[in-house]
């Protein structure tokens, strides 16, 4: 369901599902657990391959919101594979990218280093990034190609198992 930033929604807030707003107002896409709403910036015909990155993300994050075992085998893979390293922050990896003083990971093995960012075990970034590498055909051969564990570990996400 997509609805209008300004319309009335307090009936949808005791809903199981996810009400997803588009805003371009917004500055970022962004997931709300508590209002169980999905946020997408910049929405337009002319952006649709981000709409599409975004839309996936997000929504995986709400999986992992959703199904409490997703998160867990998300940290427990992040763990495994980052056992022993430091943290290092994002915005020192990417000095281009406009990341926060606070947001760190601990391994540049994945895909992208985004996808060990650390939120102190109430969140992920793994599942979210590899499941937006699969919108398009040329991007998912590469992520398979660059992160084989990642992608293993996606088809067992999607799976529940």
């Amino acid at each position: 369901m997509v609805r209008d930033p300004g319309a009335k929604w307090s009936a949808l807030r005791n809903r199981p599902d996810y009400v997803y707003v588009a805003d371009s107002s917004a500055l970022r896409a962004g997931m709300d657990p508590r209002r169980r709403e999905i946020t997408f910036h910049g929405v337009n015909t002319a952006e649709q391959s981000e709409f599409q990155r975004q839309a996936l993300h997000e929504t995986a994050h709400a999986l992992e919101t959703i199904n409490a075992r997703m998160l867990w085998r998300s940290l427990d893979h992040i763990n495994a594979r980052t056992k022993g390293k430091a943290y290092v922050k994002l915005k020192d990896i990417n000095p281009r990218a406009a990341f926060e003083d606070w947001e760190q990971t601990r391994s540049n093995k994945f895909y992208t280093p985004y996808m060990a960012k650390d939120y102190s075990g109430h969140a992920s970034e793994l599942t979210t990034v590899a499941v937006e590498q699969l919108r398009d055909f040329s991007q998912a051969c590469h992520f398979v190609e660059n992160d084989s564990d990642s992608f293993r570990f996606l088809l067992g996400q999607l799976a529940d198992q």
